[in-house]
């Protein structure tokens, strides 16, 4: 690969759209939260993990193959090395490889068979292991997304509601946003307001340019799909004691190195 950008930035920062503005380019692989990096630092892959790596990566590539394979389908194994060799016999020789060794074979062979340049990684939680990518990978790009933080407070709030997860509080994930936004401000290479990609093709463009990659039909449709008058509302599913508390646990002295100020 000529380039590896590794998208970072706190839950619901808007990393998975800014991955997939960078997947729309034709030269480039999107892993979304492969979750593979840090593990390889503190060696905790076992044989499941690789298994389910295996099927992160074929559902990755058959997706932009065009082979459209549901997530539950790949449930075992077997089944992964049957759809593997159907689709890329090459894949199934990987099967008795392990860890870091397992990647690089891998990156290596989509290079070799598609012609990506870039590979893009996103995941939230390597925001907290920014330094440990940066060693492993020196000459990565680590890209920090960043949103306004009761924006975040908002979108948590409903992502939570949607799918039913228990446990929300504003004060948690107030400070969780403290330690996320402080890792990407002061480690990461390059940064991009989540607010500025939604309501602007243009720094959409400028940031694909920036890093050798086209604007293609891809990209006009995944901006197609913006609601920005959605965007702009964000703050109406917070109440206004939910503010009040996300306000008063905020680090407003980092949030203004952006331009974020409280809601008035």
């Amino acid at each position: 690969m000529q380039q590896y950008i590794f998208i970072v930035g706190s839950m619901r920062s808007g990393t998975s759209f800014t991955g997939r503005l960078f997947g729309c380019a034709s030269r480039a692989l999107y892993w979304e939260e492969s979750n593979i990096i840090w593990k390889l630092f503190y060696n905790e892959f076992n044989i499941e993990d690789e298994i389910q790596l295996f099927l992160k990566f074929a559902s990755m590539s058959w997706r932009i193959k065009g082979h459209e394979y549901p997530r539950h389908e790949f449930n075992h194994f077997h089944t992964f090395l049957n759809h593997g060799l159907r689709v890329d016999p090459d894949l199934a020789s990987y099967a008795t490889l392990k860890g870091e060794e397992l990647i690089k074979k891998v990156i290596q062979h989509y290079k070799k068979k598609s012609g990506f340049t870039t590979l893009i990684e996103k995941t939230p939680t390597h925001t907290l292991y920014i330094p440990e990518i940066k060693k492993r990978f020196p000459n990565a790009i680590v890209l920090h997304v960043y949103r306004h933080p009761l924006d975040v407070m908002a979108s948590h709030k409903e992502y939570n509601a949607k799918y039913k997860i228990p446990g929300w509080d504003v004060v948690k994930a107030a400070n969780a946003w403290n330690d996320y936004f402080a890792q990407g401000c002061f480690n990461s290479t390059d940064s991009v307001s989540y607010h500025g990609l939604v309501f602007s093709k243009v720094i959409g463009q400028q940031l694909l340019e920036k890093y050798n990659l086209e604007w293609n039909e891809n990209t006009d449709k995944l901006y197609s799909t913006v609601n920005q008058i959605n965007y702009r509302n964000w703050h109406t599913r917070l109440t206004k004691k939910e503010v009040w508390q996300a306000s008063q646990t905020i680090d407003w002295d980092l949030a203004e190195r952006v331009g974020f100020y409280p809601w008035e």
